[in-house]
C-alpha cells in the first residue's frame, strides 16, 4: 500500500524546482550544441563534457518531473513503482555526476603529469573517459533498487531510505566525500602547475627573441632554427595543456562550492541535529547543471562553436517559417 506523505514544504520545494528546471534546461542546451554543431576536431575536453551532460540532464529532467507533480498535486510524494523509477534515475546520476567530476579532475591532473594527446585521443581512452564513471553508480543503484531502499525523501524527488543512517554514506555520500577531497587535492596541485607555467611561457618568449636576434646576426641559422622549433613545440604544448585545464577547471570548482550547503545538511542531519536553514540551502545542488552551462557557454560556444554560427541558425530557422 502506497504510503502517503504530509504537505509540500514550498521553502525547500521551490528553490529546489527552479534549480532543476534551469539544469535542465541548461544541460539539454550543452547536448543539442554537440548534436547540431559539433566541433570541428575531437578532443578529449568534448568526451569529458558531454558525458557530464548527460548525467546531469537525466538526474534534473527526474528532479524536474518530480517537481512539478509535487506542486502539482500539493503533496509529497507516494512510495511506489513511479517512486522507485524515480530513486533509482536519481541514485544512477546523481552519482554518476560525482563519478563524471572525478575523471575530470583525474584527467586534467594525469595531463599535467603525463604526455597525453588531447586532440584526436585513441579510442579506447576514449571509450574509458565514457564508461568509467558509470560503473559504481549502475552498482549502486542497482542494489538500493533490489534491496527496495527507494521512498519518498525530502526535497522533490524519491531516493534512498534515510533508516538506517549509514546506508546513504555506504551508497552515495561516503564516496562523494572522499570524491570531493581527491578533487580538492589535485585541484590544487593543477593551480600550481598552471602558475608555474604561466611563468615558463614568459620566459620562452623571451628566449624566442633571442634566437630571433641571433639567427639576424650570425651564420649559424640552422642550429638556432632547431632551437626556435623545440621552444615553438613546447610552448604549443604547454599553451594547449593550460588552455584545456582552465576551460575544464570550472566544472569542478562549480560541483564543489554548491555541494557544501549539502554536505553541511547531511553531517547536521547525521548527527542528529537537522538544521532548518541547511534543509533548505541544500537546493544548491540543484543548480550544478546550470552553472555547468553557464561555464561551456562561456568556455566553448564562444571559442569553439561561434556565437555568431548559433545566431545565423537560429536567425535562419525563425525567418524560414
Amino acid at each position: 500500500m502506497a504510503a502517503s506523505h504530509g504537505a509540500v514544504d514550498l521553502a525547500v520545494a521551490i528553490p529546489t524546482l527552479v534549480g532543476s528546471l534551469l539544469s535542465s534546461i541548461g544541460t539539454c542546451f550543452i547536448l543539442a550544441t554537440y548534436i547540431f554543431l559539433p566541433p570541428k576536431l575531437s578532443h578529449v575536453r568534448h568526451t569529458l563534457i558531454r558525458n557530464l551532460a548527460v548525467a546531469e540532464f537525466g538526474l534534473h529532467l527526474g528532479g524536474s518531473i518530480s517537481g512539478l507533480t509535487i506542486l502539482g498535486l500539493k503533496r509529497d510524494l507516494q512510495d511506489g513503482p513511479g517512486c522507485v523509477a524515480s530513486g533509482f534515475l536519481t541514485q544512477l546520476c546523481v552519482q554518476a555526476v560525482d563519478c563524471n567530476m572525478l575523471v575530470i579532475s583525474i584527467t586534467l591532473f594525469f595531463i599535467i603529469t603525463q604526455r597525453f594527446d588531447l586532440v584526436k585521443p585513441p579510442r579506447r581512452i576514449t571509450a574509458t573517459l565514457i564508461v568509467a564513471p558509470w560503473i559504481l553508480p549502475t552498482i549502486t543503484s542497482f542494489t538500493a533498487l533490489f534491496k527496495h531502499f527507494y521512498h519518498p525523501v525530502s526535497g522533490n524527488w524519491c531516493w534512498i531510505q534515510a533508516e538506517p543512517k549509514y546506508l546513504r554514506y555506504v551508497l552515495t555520500h561516503g564516496w562523494r566525500f572522499v570524491f570531493i577531497i581527491a578533487i580538492l587535492a589535485m585541484g590544487l596541485r593543477i593551480r600550481l602547475y598552471v602558475k608555474r607555467n604561466r611563468i615558463k611561457s614568459q620566459d620562452g618568449l623571451e628566449l624566442e627573441g633571442m634566437y630571433s636576434e641571433g639567427k639576424d646576426q650570425t651564420s649559424s641559422g640552422y642550429t638556432e632554427h632547431l632551437l626556435e622549433t623545440q621552444d615553438h613545440d613546447d610552448a604549443v604544448t604547454i599553451s594547449e595543456k593550460s588552455k584545456t585545464l582552465l576551460l575544464l577547471s570550472g566544472y569542478p570548482l562549480f560541483y564543489v562550492v554548491l555541494w557544501l550547503p549539502g554536505i553541511a545538511n547531511r553531517v547536521a542531519e547525521a548527527t542528529g541535529h537537522p538544521i532548518r536553514a541547511l534543509a533548505i540551502l541544500q537546493a544548491s545542488t540543484a543548480y550544478i547543471g546550470f552553472a555547468n552551462a553557464a561555464t561551456f557557454g562561456w568556455n566553448e560556444v564562444r571559442d569553439q562553436f561561434s556565437v555568431h554560427r548559433m545566431l545565423e541558425l537560429t536567425l535562419g530557422f525563425m525567418l524560414s517559417d
